[in-house]
């Protein structure tokens, strides 16, 4: 079975990875002790003070500190998302849809209420758009809090690292769940102003077998960066099949998936067909996506068999 219905690179976590979370944890080196360490080496990374990372487990409680600081102002969400609504039931929360092509353009941040938290997943999960760095820009200056869910980042081809010493009303949220395959007990990150870094740390939460995944995931960053830039090669090559057909429109991405909408046919008779032909692919359930598929990108291999079984189900399909 195919399977093209993740959101996260097939290839993790590498052997490098496994092997260091195969190991025993020193008992020399406390979790307070490997958190120190792994700020200073995310610091390194991207090229920021240790002070401006904070760490904290990666779970749906990882915006509740961010949102007590805003002093239950309203959060901004630009629909349609992925996003786990639930850690934000204490928060009211203000829908925005996107563009008709999924983006954040004026329209959407005019519609933003004056000094709320603006919540942005980019890339997007499950339509694979990105902002860019003046969209975050005109975000920051309209909003009391930015926060910029980058779980993906490393899928998109822009930093928004150098908007954080800009703007000092900016959180960058990082995971190592999908750009180093880390589930379980692995922490999350974020990059923003020393000040609101140390109000959401959370280090002391953090278990010591997770910080030593974190650990090797940072130390393999080249080979993980490798990995992603795999992905992003196979994503292209992804879409430009995609736009070939003639009952698929590609929309452009920069997840590690590419999201289609169904122009004939029906969505669900095609997900089954190429279920019947040994090919699972992500039929989202988001509101406003029901007439779409989304594809991941995983080696030339699992296109051109993508492919094979597209052109088969077009000949199928009625005007």
């Amino acid at each position: 079975m195919l399977v093209l219905d993740g959101s996260r690179s097939p290839y993790l976590p590498t052997r490098e990875i496994l092997a260091a979370l195969s190991q025993a944890v020193s008992p020399e080196f406390s979790p307070v002790d490997l958190a120190r360490n792994l700020r200073e080496r995310l610091a390194l990374l991207h090229g920021v003070t240790v002070d401006r990372i904070a760490l904290f487990p990666d779970d749906s409680t990882r915006f509740e500190r961010l949102i007590e600081l805003a002093q239950d102002r309203p959060v901004s969400l630009f629909s349609p998302t992925d996003f786990d609504r639930a850690s934000l039931a204490n928060a009211a929360v203000v829908e925005i849809e996107r563009s008709a092509r999924f983006r954040i353009e004026s329209e959407q941040i005019e519609a933003m209420p004056p000094k709320a938290i603006a919540l942005v997943m980019t890339p997007n999960d499950p339509t694979g758009n990105a902002i860019g760095v003046s969209t975050a820009a005109q975000l920051a200056r309209r909003a009391a809090l930015l926060i910029l869910d980058e779980r993906s980042a490393e899928m998109q081809r822009r930093s928004m690292v150098p908007l954080v010493e800009e703007f000092d009303s900016i959180v960058l949220m990082r995971s190592f769940a999908d750009w180093a395959g880390l589930a379980q007990n692995a922490p999350a990150y974020a990059i923003t102003t020393n000040q609101i870094a140390a109000s959401i740390d959370r280090s002391a939460e953090l278990s010591a077998g997770g910080l030593n995944g974190a650990l090797a995931a940072v130390s393999n960053a080249q080979m993980l960066d490798a990995i992603a830039h795999l992905v992003r090669l196979e994503r292209m090559r992804l879409y430009r099949m995609l736009r070939k057909l003639n009952f698929l429109h590609p929309f452009p991405s920069d997840g590690a998936y590419v999201l289609t909408n169904v122009t004939r046919g029906d969505r669900n008779a095609i997900a089954a067909a190429l279920f019947e032909r040994g090919i699972v692919v992500c039929g989202p359930r988001t509101p406003g996506l029901e007439r779409t598929l989304r594809f991941s990108a995983i080696s030339p291999v699992a296109t051109r068999q993508l492919q094979a079984a597209l052109v088969d189900i077009s000949r199928t399909l009625g005007d």
